[in-house]
């Protein structure tokens, strides 16, 4: 969640009683926690691990473009036929799981005035392949708002499911899109700190989100992006 509501007050108040004997409360942000606690509290940022295969890549988007074009990682591309992504194109990227929360028809709509008015625009919505229901229904959702477009813009959607275990390259094919976009996008209806927004700063990549939980807080924290007022 990203707001305090009838949940949240009633996780807070099923908890508050063994939390009087504790010497602090961790919170990655403090917005999420009730200041009538019996008990100090504090903020503790989540963080993203440099080492890993996912951070550890930080190229060009023409170098990742290159990588990925290669065909050595396992990518589903449910938009086959599509105008592919040159490497002098401009990319916005979405990164994430394939959940409604994520809002992936919303980062269709966000990128569609960027989309009608530059030809060299390309979108590109990524996630780790699953068959879960929820994870089905969202892509497919994505998928139909994708096939609702004018020809020439649904041939600059791309819609891609990425091997979700690390051992099999997941990781890495996830940190190869993140950097193959110039910027990447935070549609997303409700989050909680947003590593991804992490992820891609890092990545020296601007973020355009929602002001929602941690993406809000971040741009503005670190000053790396445009935060979406409607």
């Amino acid at each position: 969640t990203t707001v305090q509501n009838s949940f949240t007050l009633r996780f807070w108040s099923l908890v508050r009683d063994y939390l009087t004997p504790c010497s602090v409360v961790i919170s990655h942000d403090l917005a999420y926690v009730p200041n009538d606690l019996p008990t100090r509290v504090t903020a503790v940022r989540p963080g993203i691990d440099p080492l890993s295969a996912k951070n550890s890549i930080c190229m060009a988007p023409i170098a990742a473009r290159t990588i990925l074009a290669s065909g050595t990682h396992a990518i589903e591309n449910h938009t086959e036929g599509n105008d592919p992504i040159h490497q002098a194109d401009f990319l916005l990227v979405q990164l994430s799981r394939w959940a409604p929360v994520k809002d992936p028809v919303s980062a269709i709509r966000i990128a569609l005035p960027l989309l009608a008015r530059a030809p060299s625009a390309h979108l590109l919505l990524a996630g780790a392949r699953g068959t879960a229901p929820s994870v089905v229904s969202t892509r497919n959702a994505a998928i139909a708002q994708a096939a609702s477009e004018s020809p020439s813009i649904r041939r600059r959607i791309h819609i891609w499911s990425l091997e979700p275990r690390p051992e099999e390259g997941g990781d890495l094919s996830a940190g190869l899109v993140q950097c193959a976009g110039e910027i990447h996008l935070a549609a997303g209806r409700e989050e909680g700190y947003g590593l991804a927004v992490a992820e891609a700063m890092w990545k020296h990549r601007p973020v355009v989100g929602r002001d929602i939980g941690g993406i809000g807080r971040q741009i503005r924290c670190c000053g790396g992006g445009v935060i979406l007022t409607n």
